[in-house]
């Protein structure tokens, strides 16, 4: 597989945000009560990965439980494009969550969107998914044209700096 320029992860961001967003409306009609716990379950180890300050460890969780909506959504079309997209941006998959400031609003942006599926609420568990991903993409955006003014121009862009 080719590497995927910052413009390009930009871009399939963008496309993940209109996925994840129908997945997060999905499983706010589907998902069950067990799936529920156990995406809340996720959710609390993520605040205890960040209040011990693993950022490698909540970036983890972060992935689980963007998996754990996403099953539970049972849209398997999307499911799979989503899979399909995530694998292109593996490169960037820790960058964003090194901004100072960006850990902490992921938090709070994951909480919302797992009260909205708890709730059973499709709207804001949409809406709410489509701004943490649109986060996401700005955030990244922002780190690329960093690593550009910093002469980084090929610079291994998963590094902290």
């Amino acid at each position: 597989m080719r590497l995927v320029t910052e413009a390009e992860a930009v871009e399939i961001l963008q496309v993940r945000a209109v996925l994840e967003a129908l997945t997060a409306r999905q499983a706010a009609l589907n998902a069950t009560a067990r799936e529920i716990a156990a995406i809340r379950r996720l959710l609390a180890r993520m605040e205890r990965k960040l209040a011990a300050d693993d950022l490698l460890g909540y970036s983890e969780g972060n992935a689980k439980l963007h998996a754990a909506i996403i099953e539970a959504s049972r849209h398997q079309t999307a499911s799979r494009l989503i899979t399909d997209l995530r694998a292109q941006l593996v490169r960037f998959q820790y960058r964003t969550i090194l901004v100072p400031g960006r850990p902490a609003q992921s938090l709070a942006e994951h909480t919302a969107i797992v009260e909205a599926i708890a709730a059973r609420d499709p709207e804001t568990a949409e809406a709410t998914m489509r701004r943490h991903l649109g986060h996401v993409e700005s955030t990244l955006a922002r780190t690329a044209t960093a690593i550009r003014r910093r002469g980084g121009g090929r610079a291994d862009p998963t590094s902290p700096g």
